[in-house]
């Protein structure tokens, strides 16, 4: 019974997991986004670019 709780918890974090990682990507890419009209935007573009591919 304890092993059936376990596996459905880990599923559960494993849905988590992978719901974070999107919401970090779209957030990365709407600050890439709201920096297009800064000045000096192209470094913070840059970061913002290489964030979200990391997530």
């Amino acid at each position: 019974r304890r092993w059936e709780e376990e596996h459905n918890l880990v599923k559960h974090e494993m849905v988590w997991t992978v719901r974070y990682f999107k919401y970090c990507q779209w957030e990365w890419e709407g600050r890439r986004k709201g920096w297009i009209m800064t000045e000096g935007a192209t470094g913070l573009m840059a970061y913002a670019a290489k964030q979200a591919a990391l997530w």
